[in-house]
């Protein structure tokens, strides 16, 4: 799998910059995440902008942005294409894994679980993850919980 091929699965052009993809978060819709108070680089998650959608024939992307003229980071969720309700161990990214990225400068995943409740039918995923990122040599456990309605072909 190429570089450009997880830029697409991430939302992101050639250049790694954010492709403007036009979606803000919908009323009904959440991008919660909690870091320890203690977390350095950021003291809230503060989304602006979400998707839910396959950008590539075998996966889909569930993001949650922070994108202004100042600030970006951002936390994605890669899943097969074919995503079933149930708990799944993140792993590192790779074909048919379930994985989290998390874009935020010097930080690092270590791994976690996340818990899927897909609903086909009304075209939503609530997800609910706990992870730990390494941040300086000192690890971090994350939260978030999620509800996204589709914003493109699943």
């Amino acid at each position: 799998m190429t570089d450009l091929t997880k830029n697409k699965k991430l939302g992101l052009d050639s250049e790694d910059k954010p492709q403007d993809l036009p979606h803000k978060i919908a009323a009904g819709e959440r991008f919660d995440v909690t870091f320890p108070e203690n977390f350095p680089p950021l003291k809230k998650f503060e989304t602006t902008h979400t998707w839910y959608a396959s950008f590539t024939e075998d996966s889909r992307s569930i993001i949650g942005r922070h994108q202004t003229s100042q600030h970006f980071y951002q936390l994605t969720l890669l899943t097969p294409r074919e995503l079933k309700s149930g708990t799944y161990k993140l792993e590192d990214y790779g074909p048919g894994k379930h994985s989290v990225v998390f874009m935020v400068y010097g930080v690092s995943v270590k791994g976690g679980n996340v818990t899927y409740d897909v609903d086909d039918s009304r075209k939503s995923v609530k997800a609910t993850l706990e992870f730990e990122i390494v941040y300086e040599s000192t690890p971090y456990t994350v939260t978030a919980d999620i509800f996204l309605l589709a914003t493109g072909e699943l």
